[in-house]
């Protein structure tokens, strides 16, 4: 639908999309363009103000004002701070003949006004620091008022798996810790992280990192089949990690 119209018998009038979706009443937007001329949206300005009213582009359009032209938002995670709205993504900058990354970033894009203009980049990890790619699987977390982000680099002798995990506080540290993970194999799935640090797959088994520290110890040794999310909890001042195991939840003590 390109606009909406609300009917109090036997009156009716419309409304915006925005108003729409606010009154819980939007079922989805129309891109075609004959239902869109029969609305009376018609020529390119009119066209384009109706494409900006469904979405943002927040990044990956453009190099300049801070933003990239890579291939971005493959992993991706979101998360609100009070008035600030954090998004950590991947930026695919180049790719190999068997159609995998050999270049990418870790971004972070933040705003806390309602104004697109107003969207902060910053490159938290890529090829300038020392890596090939950043960004296989990335994840933000809030614990209290601090906003935790973490991912996954690949050196270049480890294309096209990981073989780091990397992490800080936003707007505490000023650049990430790094761990390698070689002594229990491939690092991945699943990641959860807060402010005293984070647990991760590795080798389909659970590792973690303390937040001030740099070396991963194997949690628990049970392999982790075809889990993909994890939690960290505080019980009586303990710290549990939570996550599947032989199909049944439990709770791991870190």
């Amino acid at each position: 639908m390109t606009g909406v119209q609300t009917c109090a018998l036997p009156i009716c009038f419309p409304v915006t999309i925005g108003e729409a979706n606010e009154l819980g009443i939007l079922d989805g937007v129309t891109t075609n363009p004959s239902l869109m001329a029969k609305e009376g949206i018609k020529g390119t300005e009119a066209v384009m103000n109706h494409y900006r009213a469904i979405c943002e582009i927040v990044d990956g359009d453009k190099q300049t004002q801070g933003r990239t032209t890579g291939d971005v938002g493959f992993s991706l995670s979101a998360i609100a701070n009070g008035k600030t709205v954090y998004v950590i993504y991947d930026s695919v900058l180049t790719l190999s003949s068997g159609n995998y990354a050999t270049q990418g970033e870790t971004r972070l894009a933040q705003r806390n006004t309602i104004y697109p203009e107003d969207w902060d980049y910053q490159t938290l990890d890529g090829p300038d620091s020392g890596v090939a790619v950043a960004g296989y699987d990335v994840v933000l977390a809030k614990s209290g008022t601090k906003v935790a982000a973490a991912w996954l680099s690949a050196s270049g002798n480890r294309l096209p798996d990981p073989d780091q995990i990397k992490f800080l506080i936003i707007e505490e540290d000023d650049l990430p810790k790094s761990a390698t993970t070689e002594e229990f194999g491939t690092p991945g799935w699943p990641i959860a992280i807060d402010n005293k640090g984070l647990i991760f797959g590795c080798e389909k088994r659970l590792c973690s990192i303390g937040n001030s520290g740099t070396t991963a110890k194997l949690v628990n040794g049970a392999l982790l089949d075809g889990v993909k999310e994890s939690a960290t909890i505080t019980i009586n001042k303990a710290r549990y990690a939570v996550t599947s195991i032989n199909k049944k939840l439990v709770l791991i003590k870190l």
